[in-house]
């Protein structure tokens, strides 16, 4: 793995999550425009984005391209759309909604690549 990818994934486990009601109050902020609560929202769940690309791979061994690298980047973009997309008051977490939007770009990335 390069080490820049390996420092990424280091520093995105560190990050602490967030509880349901952290997440419902970022939220509540995103609907406002709050771009910080964005961004917080969206890195509390990056490390699972890592964890995503992570499984692709192991699931796909044949694939050698896209890189992990690749992969983690498509989902990231998908995180950044869940969080601008996703509703307040959902049925589900956000992590539920943003799951599909995460696999969708690493999906299209794929097809493409």
């Amino acid at each position: 793995m390069d080490e820049n990818i390996a420092a990424y994934i280091e520093e995105v486990r560190r990050i602490p999550d967030i509880s349901p009601a952290e997440e419902a109050a970022l939220v509540g902020r995103i609907q406002r425009g709050d771009q910080r609560a964005e961004y917080r929202l969206a890195e509390a769940h990056m490390k699972h984005v890592v964890g995503l690309a992570q499984q692709y791979l192991n699931d796909n061994p044949a694939i050698k391209s896209p890189t992990l690298s690749d992969l983690i980047q498509a989902g990231n973009t998908g995180l950044l759309l869940a969080v601008r997309k996703y509703l307040p008051g959902a049925d589900y977490d956000f992590w539920a909604y943003a799951q599909w939007w995460v696999r969708r770009e690493i999906e299209i990335l794929v097809q493409y690549s």
